[in-house]
């Protein structure tokens, strides 16, 4: 700063001397004794351009995973259904693992004429049921080696739906409703997840909206049913049969039951299949994660 002042001083008896108006700019040339504290300061508007070498792994540290899921609860998971396809007539399965018996288990729209793609979603606009030739193995397996399951889905149902319930996701024969290892539905008025031949869990409270929703239903190996709305339980958990032994080879439908008399209408945004019960925990998890990560 002695340096500045001087400069200052000089040019002020200059133009006292010579008569002439004077504008000085001043310039913040640092002198030896400040030099150091100025080029230790951290540019706050673009970090690590002082090449420091620290700066720049922080930068790396800072960068987004380029996994989109990995704020989601990927422990147990056997199928992933993300609606990211936006053209074409196959719903692709995001669990893809052969080696570990977890081939990815691809699914087909029948008739494209009854549904739309939108961004991160398919709307289905008429009954259609979205399946596979094949039947859903993999899940059969794990499931009842764990004698558990979690069903999760991203939803906004249309209004349209027909009294009895539609079925977003079920795993199901076309036998009825005997034929039937799980299914997660709506009707106008309530949600509804089954299991096994009998059981069912039907809320009529909260209602169904036309909003996006996210809904997962869980069972546990003791035979307990809970089901959660938006991140949070809704209703009492449900008691049920503690054995998924007698699940079927059937395969997994989207949209309707194989009969294709239990159709559903509306966006489906994700819908994620587990062979273990997802915690509370974890459910919060997943829908802080959002529809579209």
């Amino acid at each position: 700063m002695r340096h500045i002042f001087g400069v200052v001083l000089l040019a002020l008896i200059t133009a006292g001397c010579t008569g002439f108006d004077l504008v000085v700019q001043l310039t913040n040339t640092p002198d030896a004794a400040s030099s150091g504290s100025d080029a230790d300061a951290t540019d706050v508007t673009n970090p690590g351009t002082d090449g420091d070498a620290s700066d720049a792994s922080d930068d790396a540290a800072d960068t987004p995973d380029a996994n989109p899921y990995n704020a989601r609860v990927t422990d147990g998971l056997v199928a992933l259904f993300d609606f990211e396809e936006g053209a074409g007539t196959t719903v692709h399965d995001r669990v893809d693992d052969p080696a570990d018996n977890l081939a990815a288990y691809n699914l087909t729209i029948p008739d494209d004429g009854k549904t739309q793609w939108l961004p991160h979603a398919l709307s289905i606009t008429d009954f259609t049921s979205i399946t596979s030739d094949a039947t859903f193995d993999k899940a059969l397996t794990a499931c009842q080696m764990s004698n558990e399951v979690s069903v999760e889905a991203w939803v906004v149902p249309a209004t349209a739906n027909s009294g009895t319930t539609g079925r977003i996701v079920n795993m199901s024969g076309s036998g009825g409703p005997v034929a039937l290892n799980f299914m997660l539905g709506s009707s106008s008025t309530a949600w509804e997840w089954g299991l096994n031949a009998g059981e069912r869990v039907i809320l009529s409270s909260p209602l169904v909206t036309t909003d996006l929703t996210h809904l997962v239903a869980t069972r546990t190996s003791d035979g307990t049913s809970r089901f959660y709305m938006n991140g949070a339980v809704a209703g009492a958990p449900y008691n049920g049969v503690a054995s998924l032994s007698g699940w079927q080879k059937y395969p997994l439908v989207i949209g309707n039951a194989p009969a294709g008399s239990r159709g559903w209408q509306g966006e489906i945004h994700l819908i994620a299949v587990y062979c273990r019960a997802l915690t509370a925990d974890e459910v919060t998890q997943n829908f802080a994660a959002g529809a579209d990560p």
